[in-house]
């Protein structure tokens, strides 16, 4: 009786395990595993540094503002609000204060964008004047008129045509 029973068993287990399989209920009993929903997380504020070797930390957006304190350069500053070339910041130590934007490193200018009508632009084209101009004066400083241009160059070239004149005689040894 034994393997009857065994036998029956084993059968319908045989036949009812294609069919769980085709309806979806041969899962272990564990659901499978769900992936984590979504957080959808703010981006994260947008940051800065100081520029400059040290830069004021302003209660106000003004030169008049009180400096709170003096930061050092390549502090991280987060950014809160941008008004009328003032940053509006916090610090590590959550403080919040104001900068100026051009103290800042997303507010300065690289160093070779200066604009047209700087100084110093200004002043190379007179450098390079002044230099043609030194190269014109003689020894002595004076500027070299064109006549005295066309003097030296008639004497050098008679000087060269007397060495010529020297070195084509023959001469004699009498």
């Amino acid at each position: 009786m034994r393997r009857r029973w065994t036998a029956y068993v084993l059968g319908i287990g045989l036949l009812a395990a294609p069919a769980c399989f085709l309806l979806g209920c041969a899962t272990t009993g564990s659901p499978p595993p769900s992936t984590p929903a979504a957080v959808d997380m703010p981006p994260p504020p947008p940051t800065t540094e100081v520029a400059l070797s040290f830069v004021n930390f302003r209660e106000a957006p003004s030169m008049s503002g009180k400096v709170i304190r003096v930061l050092d350069k390549g502090t991280s500053l987060i950014l809160l609000e941008d008004r009328d070339g003032w940053l509006r910041v916090e610090l590590a130590d959550k403080t919040k204060g104001w900068v100026g934007k051009t103290m800042t490193l997303m507010g300065a200018r690289p160093a070779d964008s200066r604009p047209a009508n700087s100084e110093a632009l200004k002043a190379e084209p007179a450098k390079a004047k002044a230099a043609k101009r030194k190269a014109d004066r003689g020894r002595h400083g004076r500027a070299k008129t064109g006549k005295a241009k066309q003097r030296k160059a008639k004497a050098a070239a008679a000087k060269a045509a007397e060495a010529e004149e020297i070195d084509s005689e023959p001469g004699d040894s009498e």
